[in-house]
């Protein structure tokens, strides 16, 4: 496929804003590369396989998603942009879960104090840890970080954390998937002070640290 532009050349921010303006071939270039990716991906083309859903259908979503309802305002430069992308990906594939697959305890839909559903814990780690350490997480398309074994050790760890410390878990999942705020975080689920959402985070973060150093991932 060619294009009219070598849009590799580009910075994530750089591609960002040809993005937000809706370049068609600065998309083709950015939904191939998601493609390519998410292809490599062992663990989601066996859910793609299992539950009879195409990755077209995916990209089309997230297409909408980021220019029809404004999603792509919300890339903050953190991170690989593709990474980015393939987190909401991953989400629209684990929200297409059969009803009947589902358990009624960790994948049982979480509410927090307002009574509001944030969606079940599958799809509330849907997010790749690896994403967190940088830009260069993703650098010369390295894969490794998304096969299967990373991917599940990193459920198993965030899991973990959740059966430990519920709200430990929910202060990760708003700060690292959902980009809030200390600020909006203590807003949300009426605690005393930013400083005590931040020393939850951090604490939260460790377990996770040290969760996944137990399996040479820390």
């Amino acid at each position: 496929m060619e294009f009219d532009a070598d849009y590799s050349l580009l910075s994530d921010m750089e591609l960002w804003e040809c993005l937000k303006k809706n370049e068609n071939s600065a998309w083709a270039f950015t939904l191939k590369k998601v493609f390519d990716q998410e292809k490599c991906c062992r663990t989601n083309n066996q859910k793609r396989h299992d539950w009879n859903v195409s990755l077209e259908s995916l990209l089309g979503q997230l297409h909408e998603d980021m220019i029809v309802f404004g999603k792509i305002n919300n890339y903050k430069g953190c991170g690989s942009l593709i990474g980015w992308m393939r987190t909401y990906v991953r989400g629209y594939l684990n929200r297409q879960k059969p009803d009947d697959s589902r358990t009624r305890s960790i994948d049982a839909p979480i509410k927090i104090g307002n009574g509001e559903e944030m969606g079940n814990f599958e799809e509330s780690v849907s997010f790749d840890m690896s994403e967190h350490r940088g830009r260069n997480a993703y650098l010369d398309e390295d894969l490794h970080v998304l096969r299967n074994e990373e991917w599940e050790i990193a459920q198993v760890c965030f899991k973990n954390l959740w059966m430990g410390n519920s709200m430990q878990a929910y202060v990760m999942l708003l700060k690292t998937r959902f980009h809030m705020s200390s600020m909006e975080i203590m807003k949300r689920f009426g605690l005393s002070s930013t400083a005590n959402v931040d020393q939850m985070f951090a604490r939260a973060v460790k377990r996770m640290k040290e969760a996944r150093s137990a399996y040479g991932k820390g």
